[in-house]
């Protein structure tokens, strides 16, 4: 089995962080969003990946020819070709069931039940969907009692969801679906291919109660550094470019994670502080995500700092604890 990794959005949600890197490269406690997914399926097994690219795709490519023991494939999309039409140029390549993750979320789906409720359901395609309280910025499914979309309404206004179900954009697909998409034209999984699969009664749904993180906006992307300071959930992808990632978690007081490169001639508390970045002398930050390469004068608290700017985020809870991997537990009942 392998696996096709969306990898090609430009995130302008999260600008200026992609003004100069594509999203999945963008660092989630010092290690690149796209490395939480390829650890993720090498941990299930899976060593063949298809990447399908838009925005900046040398960057991407330059740390994925990295990873050891992988057959890496890229499909750079010149003009977007959408969610669905990146994978059917990449129709060539893929396994009879193959699956999709996005390279710019952060979760800890069970692709092994995800797999056995596709294979028991005859579904052609299975998606994971998780419950969020806020349904508006995601594709919301209806499901009936045995799992399977009986609808579904791409970012629906607010209040009008029959849903609280998000589409976590992890997919488990039969490759002869492709045969209803037509080639180099925009297509999409939602607008495109599951109103039909819905009619067919052939898109089904895996309920994961896990973790996940969808990193569109720059809130979530804070958040999600304090939460992954201890690390990710599964082993790192052996990789050649692995030496950018090398951080140590300071202890108390200050409890940051900090980069080997960096340098802190001030003080750093709560921090995620970044490859190369400088916190010089008599600088203060709390509370901050300090990116590559930046250096920091003064005193920040609560923001992502980077090489020419700063975004302060105002935090509607408490500062997201580092997650405690032993504190979640995998439930699947929700699934038979």
């Amino acid at each position: 089995m392998n696996a096709v990794i969306m990898a090609g959005g430009f995130g302008k949600r999260l600008a200026p962080l992609t003004d100069l890197a594509p999203k999945p490269m963008l660092t989630v406690a010092n290690t690149p969003i796209i490395d939480y997914t390829v650890s993720h399926l090498t941990d299930f097994g899976i060593r063949e990946f298809i990447f399908t690219l838009g925005f900046m795709p040398e960057i991407l490519i330059e740390w994925a020819i990295g990873y050891q023991n992988t057959v890496c494939r890229f499909m750079i999309e010149h003009e977007p070709l959408g969610t669905l039409g990146g994978i059917k140029a990449a129709e060539d390549f893929l396994d009879e069931t193959f699956l999709v993750l996005s390279g710019d979320a952060v979760e800890n789906i069970n692709l092994d039940a995800m797999l056995h409720k596709h294979f028991s359901s005859g579904a052609q395609i299975t998606m994971a969907v998780t419950e969020v309280s806020d349904t508006q910025s995601f594709g919301v499914p209806e499901l009936d009692a045995w799992g399977f979309a009986t609808g579904y309404t791409e970012k629906p206004p607010k209040g009008a969801a029959k849903s609280s179900y998000a589409n976590c954009g992890a997919y488990v697909v039969d490759k002869s679906v492709l045969q209803r998409v037509p080639k180099d034209i925009k297509t999409d999984f939602s607008l495109d291919l599951f109103p039909v699969l819905v009619q067919e009664r052939k898109l089904a749904a895996y309920i994961h109660d896990g973790y996940w993180r969808d990193l569109g906006t720059p809130q979530s992307y804070f958040e999600a550094n304090f939460e992954l300071m201890k690390g990710g959930f599964f082993p790192p992808a052996p990789s050649r470019r692995r030496d950018r990632c090398a951080s140590f978690l300071a202890g108390k007081p200050h409890g940051s994670l900090v980069s080997v490169s960096a340098v802190i001639e001030g003080g750093a508390r709560r921090s995620v502080v970044g490859a190369d970045a400088i916190i010089r002398r008599g600088a203060e930050i709390d509370a901050c995500v300090v990116l590559e390469g930046a250096q920091v004068c003064g005193s920040h608290r609560n923001s992502i700092i980077g090489k020419d700017f700063e975004l302060e985020i105002k935090l509607s809870e408490f500062l997201p604890p580092p997650y405690e991997f032993a504190n979640f537990q995998k439930n699947f009942s929700k699934n038979l």
